[in-house]
């Protein structure tokens, strides 16, 4: 509902709007054992919950389950959301991570601390079912989920300004006897925080002056706040990863690791996706499959992900080939079987089984039409809303 009404312009709650919000009342109560689901042989989709949508008549259970993650990522982004905020570089529109998101540090409350725990429970279910929640979130985020460490760079990176005061405070002279920098003349015991917000950073803080004398206990003290501002947060979602997997397995993977687990990758390799492509009723080699790579390859990354999500219900692929192996993820190219001039009908998906059938196009230049206007167009699985599927683009099986 909350993208929905993003779109309108109208009113936001998240608590009461949003898709995440409704899940968290319906399954935050269910035994985290009941999302540990065995993988099902063959065919039959991997999911851990069943997603049922009003309003629309969806048949099938894995293209409404990844649709689920990516919506609700998209809700836990906006603006009516609690529990992200914006890096400061977006802010001052300088520095790093600009388009990024960290953990509020403002978001204390038993409930909000409660969702975050659930978002980790979304998190581990997607690293455990091959789901995918793009959230773009700031490396230091991920850093802190798998205890890295973290220093003044990891600050910079999203908070350029502020890590530019505190290394220069640090890089003065140890026997610097002068006046401090103009911009740090009022500089208290102090630290606003990436929601805004200011800390103390001792008892008093407030009152007490930063001077050549104790810059280095502020400086210690403040990269101590802001590097740890998110550890709240960070805390209740690992609580929500080790209800599903083992909290330990976060010991064996780097930030990145972690990152291309739970969201995927956000660049789309052409090549790697070519390589899991299976063919039904059309060969290989088949010249308006050679048309459709050619134009695959020309897509730039924002019409990739549009494509892969018209195909699939999300954005993201797995990040290499041994995902794609791990994940049992394999797209699909199936022939057409409408009578008639395959020019004059439109591309469809199954997105329960990532699967496209794709008509014979007399050229690259009406199958790149034919494919953007269908991606373009198709904003809903709903089966029931007086649309020909067949000449709309989407199909359920």
């Amino acid at each position: 509902a909350l993208p929905r009404k993003i779109e309108a312009g109208e009113p936001l709650d998240f608590v009461s709007d949003s898709q995440f919000a409704t899940a968290y009342r319906q399954l935050g109560s269910i035994s985290p054992f009941e999302f540990r689901p065995v993988r099902p042989g063959g065919t039959e989709p991997f999911v851990a919950f069943e997603v049922k949508t009003e309003g629309e008549n969806v048949v099938g259970l894995a293209g409404p389950y990844r649709q689920f993650f990516t919506e609700i990522a998209q809700e836990v982004m906006s603006d009516a959301s609690p529990l992200l905020v914006p890096t400061p570089n977006r802010k001052y529109g300088t520095g790093e991570c600009r388009d990024l998101y960290l953990l509020d540090p403002g978001a204390v409350s038993a409930k909000l601390l409660a969702m975050f725990e659930f978002l980790g429970r979304l998190f581990a279910i997607a690293m455990r079912t091959g789901a995918q929640v793009p959230l773009a979130l700031a490396p230091l985020v991920w850093k802190l989920l798998v205890k890295e460490p973290v220093t003044l760079h990891d600050l910079k990176c999203v908070d350029h300004y502020a890590a530019a005061a505190l290394d220069g405070l640090r890089s003065l002279e140890k026997d610097f006897k002068g006046a401090l920098p103009q911009e740090l003349n009022d500089q208290k015991f102090t630290v606003m925080l990436s929601d805004g917000s200011v800390r103390e950073l001792k008892p008093n803080g407030g009152e007490i002056p930063v001077t050549a004398g104790n810059r280095f206990e502020y400086v210690k003290l403040a990269m101590k706040e802001r590097l740890g501002e998110q550890n709240v947060q960070v805390s209740a979602i690992c609580k929500g990863i080790g209800s599903v997997i083992p909290i330990q397995l976060l010991n064996l993977m780097t930030w990145r690791d972690l990152e291309v687990r739970v969201c995927g990758v956000n660049e789309i390799d052409a090549q790697i996706l070519k390589r899991h492509t299976k063919y039904s009723g059309v060969a290989a080699d088949a010249p308006h499959i050679q048309l459709f790579w050619e134009m695959f390859e020309e897509f730039t990354q924002e019409q990739r992900r549009d494509f892969v999500r018209f195909c699939w219900a999300q954005e993201r692929l797995p990040a290499n080939d041994a995902e794609f192996e791990r994940t049992k993820t394999r797209f699909q190219i199936k022939a057409s079987v409408r009578e008639g001039n395959a020019d004059d009908f439109l591309p469809s998906a199954d997105t329960c089984f990532f699967n496209l059938t794709l008509p014979a196009y007399s050229s690259k230049e009406i199958m790149r039409k034919k494919i953007l206007y269908a991606i373009e167009q198709v904003t809903t699985m709903d089966k029931d809303d007086g649309v020909d599927n067949d000449n709309m683009g989407m199909e359920e099986e």
